[in-house]
Parts: structure tokens; C-alpha cells; sequence
């Protein structure tokens, strides 16, 4: 071999490695009014359907992603979430503040019926049997036992 064809194979595989670098994002999410660590927030990266959640430091590391850019999604039960478009071209550190978000819910409405309206309102006729009926029956099955039950 030539001294150009150990160049150009030398050129090749570093660029090949450059392409399929294995870089990584990390950093940690924390609540922007009082600046605690939020433990369980959710890190995702859609286009690549990996995440990670954030440990009881409120840091997170999603290891092994290719160079190019990304949909950063981050949320947190009861905080706004946020949605950033990220670049990664080498290990990356991002730190995230969440605010807190209120979230107002649709009115709850619970009506009670007594035993009685519910039954008569059942498409399925109900009759209840107590076990010392069922017992004085002689039949040998389920089936035949209901059989003699009166409507």
C-alpha cells in the first residue's frame, strides 16, 4: 500500500467514527421559584423515543445520541412543561427550570339513587336470592336453582 491509500483509509475511518459519535445529555430539572430539585420529572426526546427521569437530585443523563437536533420535551406533575429544540454535537448540559402551573378541573357532579329506583331502572331484571333459598332448592346446577325462583 501506498502512503495516499493509508491516508485516504485514515481520513475514512475517522469520519466514520465523527458520524457515528455516541454523545450524551444531562443536567438537572428544579422548581424556578424555590429552587428545589424536582425528583421524577420526565426528560424525552420524541423523534427518538428515549428519555429518562431525574433522580432524587433532580439530575438526569440520556446516554448513546447520535449528532443533530431534537424535540426536548421535560414535565412534571403540576408545573408547565416545556418543549426545546436542542442541538447535540457533543455531551451536552442543560439545566431546566419548571414553573408551577394551576389546573383548574370541570366541575363533578354525583347523584345517589336509592336501591329500589336502581333496580327498577336496570334493562336486566334483579332479583336477589339469599343463600337458604338456594339451599332448600334440590336442583343440581345454578341454572335449575334460578329456575324455581319467582319473578
Amino acid at each position: 500500500m501506498n502512503l495516499k491509500s493509508i491516508l485516504l483509509l485514515v481520513a475514512f475511518v475517522s469520519a466514520t467514527l465523527n458520524i457515528f459519535a455516541q454523545n450524551s445529555i444531562s443536567g438537572t430539572v428544579k422548581d424556578e421559584t424555590t429552587n428545589e430539585n424536582l425528583a421524577g420529572a420526565s426528560i424525552y426526546i420524541a423523534d427518538l423515543k428515549t428519555g429518562a427521569t431525574t433522580d432524587t437530585n433532580g439530575s438526569y443523563k440520556i446516554n448513546n445520541l447520535k449528532r443533530g437536533t431534537y424535540l426536548l420535551e421535560i414535565n412534571y406533575t403540576g408545573y408547565q412543561p416545556i418543549i426545546e429544540k436542542i442541538s447535540i454535537d457533543k455531551d451536552t448540559v442543560m439545566d431546566f427550570l419548571l414553573s408551577p402551573a394551576v389546573t383548574e378541573l370541570n366541575e363533578l357532579i354525583i347523584t345517589g339513587v336509592t336501591r329500589s329506583t336502581e333496580l327498577r331502572l336496570s334493562p336486566v331484571i334483579v332479583k336477589a336470592v339469599d343463600g337458604k333459598t338456594l339451599n332448600q332448592n334440590s336442583a343440581t346446577n345454578l341454572i335449575d336453582a334460578l329456575r324455581n325462583v319467582p319473578v
